[in-house]
This record gives C-alpha cells, sequence and structure tokens, in this order.
C-alpha cells in the first residue's frame, strides 16, 4: 500500500529535521551532525559537526536538546551550560551564544517558521522564549512543576506552548505577553502544533490525539489512535485538513482535523520515526535506526483522479492500493 521510495542511512539516530525549499532538507542526527540533503537528487550535500565534543548518549525520545529550523540549528550542552544557535547557510558558524539553561537538561526545542523565534524547555520545567539571531529572551514562561514534554511556537499566530510531565499546558500570546490558556491535561503531551489561532493539536503518551479550542478555553475533541501505541511525531498537510502521526512503534496515523478520524493507518518498514516532513513532491520520515524515507506520495496521482473524475471507482480503488497517501495528498 506503500508507494515507491528511496532511502538514505545514517549510522544514528535522525533527532531533528527541517524543510529549508522544495529542495532542500536538514536534519540533525543523534550525534549533533548536520547533513543537508539535496531533494531534486536526493543525495547529501553538506555534513558537518556542530560540535567538537563527542556525542555518545543514547537517543531518547524525551531528550533532544538539538533542533534545526529553516537556517539554523540550536544545540545545547548541559555539562558545559552552554546554548548555541548556528547559522546553518553557508558556513558553519555560531549565531549567537547563550547560557539561560546554566547545567539544566534541555528537553526539548523548537523554531518558529521563519527562525525568527525560538522556544526551548527544560528539565526544571523552566521553558523560554529567544531570539536567535542575538540570543536575548523575549520571554520567561511560568514555571511548571516537572519536566517540559513538549513545545511549539508561530509566528503567523503569535502563540507559543510548552506541556509538562506534571501534565501542565500552557498557551502564551507573545505579541501581548499573555498567557491564553493554562490547565492540566489527563495525559503527558508528546508534541503539539498550532492549525490556526484559535486550535492546538497535541498528541499524548497514552496514544490519544487531542484538538484544544483556545477560543473556549478547553479540550474540543479527542480520539485515541491505538491504546498499545507511543505516538512520537506528527505533521500537517499542506491544506491543514489532515494531520499524520508516526508512533514509536512505527505505525502511521492519517488523521481528519476537522473530527479526529482515523483516515488509515499503515506499518512502516524501520524501528521508531523520530521525524515527519513533507515537500509537494515527497512525504519524508526519519526513524531511530537511522533511516531517513522518502516516499514519492504523489505516485500514480494523475491516473487516481482521472478515475475518480470518471466515477470509476473499482480502478480508483486499484490505484489507492498502490499508493496509500492519495487519499490525503493535500
Amino acid at each position: 500500500m506503500l508507494p515507491s521510495s528511496r532511502e538514505i542511512t545514517f549510522h544514528t539516530a535522525i533527532s531533528a529535521a527541517s524543510i529549508v525549499n522544495e529542495s532542500t532538507l536538514q536534519i540533525i542526527d543523534n550525534q549533533c551532525h548536520l547533513h543537508k540533503i539535496d531533494l531534486n537528487e536526493l543525495k547529501v550535500i553538506k555534513n558537518a559537526p556542530l560540535s567538537v565534543l563527542p556525542q555518545n548518549d543514547l537517543f531518547d525520545y524525551y531528550k533532544r536538546p538539538f533542533t534545526v529550523g529553516k537556517n539554523l540549528a540550536y544545540i545545547s550542552f548541559a555539562q558545559q551550560g552552554t546554548e548555541y544557535v548556528i547559522d546553518t547557510q553557508s558556513k558553519i558558524v555560531p549565531l549567537s551564544t547563550f547560557h539561560y539553561n546554566q547545567h539544566d537538561v534541555v528537553t526539548k526545542a523548537a523554531f518558529s517558521e521563519n527562525d525568527l523565534l525560538l522556544i526551548t524547555g527544560n528539565e526544571r520545567g523552566r521553558s523560554y522564549i529567544l531570539s536567535p539571531e542575538d540570543g536575548t529572551i523575549q520571554a520567561n514562561l511560568p514555571i511548571a512543576s516537572d519536566s517540559i514534554s513538549a513545545v511549539t511556537l508561530s509566528e503567523e499566530y503569535h502563540l507559543s506552548a510548552y506541556a509538562s510531565f506534571s501534565h501542565e499546558l500552557v498557551v502564551y500570546k507573545t505579541n501581548s505577553f499573555k498567557v491564553v490558556f493554562k490547565q492540566k491535561i489527563d495525559s503527558v503531551i508528546e508534541m503539539m502544533l498550532f492549525v490556526d489561532d484559535q486550535t492546538l493539536l497535541a498528541i499524548t503518551r497514552n496514544g490519544k490525539i487531542i484538538k484544544i479550542d483556545l477560543a473556549k478555553g478547553k479540550v474540543l475533541q479527542e480520539m485515541v489512535l491505538d491504546q498499545n501505541v507511543w505516538p512520537s511525531v506528527m505533521v500537517l498537510s499542506h491544506s491543514k485538513k489532515f494531520v499524520y502521526v508516526g508512533t514509536r512503534e512505527s505505525l502511521l496515523f492519517a488523521v481528519y482535523v476537522k473530527t479526529l478520524d482515523i483516515l488509515y493507518q499503515v506499518k512502516l518498514p524501520y524501528y521508531g520515526v523520530t521525524t515527519l516532513s513533507r515537500t509537494q513532491n515527497y512525504f519524508i520520515m526519519g526513524f531511530k535506526t537511522g533511516e531517513i524515507l522518502f516516499f514519492n506520495h504523489r505516485e500514480h496521482e494523475e491516473q487516481f483522479i482521472t478515475y475518480i473524475k470518471l466515477r470509476q471507482i473499482k480502478e480508483a480503488c486499484l490505484i489507492f492500493q498502490k499508493n496509500i497517501f492519495l487519499i490525503v495528498t493535500s
């Protein structure tokens, strides 16, 4: 049911990934190496260490002190108490250096859409919003009572959020410096993202996806994906009508955002989904075992659309069986 794919294999887990543009993907592996991949030729065009310090830690879904944006990378080293934002466009050089998390382990970090803001969360429940360019603090968020489990932020909607192991979820308005949502959720949130300025999606460690209405200040919907899975990462479709959820067990779920109905689930060939990225041509997945898979998610699309227009449902179903992604390529 999966379309044709290509792959690149690294020797360690894929920790973070970001689409620079339709032609370039950036990833950071668990050894703190940056890799740039040409998406036209599907080959590595740059490979550079972001630190001279050896990184021998085993990959941990919970502790991800590295992240990557369009043109920047962030790395943190608790032992040294130092954090760096690195320009990845040409030479790999530090853009800013700071020490806000001191010797506390950074558990999660994320850039905003265009690298204008950075959010970090650490094991002591502290979360900071920073300017990557000069490393100045833009906001010091209310302290959580346990380690930060997830962070996200959006330039477009002027919103940021963190979740903690004590089940706290805090949403912060970055242009008015106000907390707009603060509640305890019934599970630990693994990842979250903003669909629009009033809607937050989150995946939880007990196999759920939840939708939160920020205007109404409540959980609007929730759906159990599977009680036996541990969701690890998600990504929206370009239209924001669908969301894809990857799990530690290597399952991929496609979910309709409006209703949270599960459209399908499929087993992936490698172990532990760590990153999900999408371009117009590829659905890109990173794994704990070090593989990057590039699925041709539009394979057979023209023929599929033709059959649908002609109401030749049987023929369309046969094409769909060759590429399950066709139902949600938008």
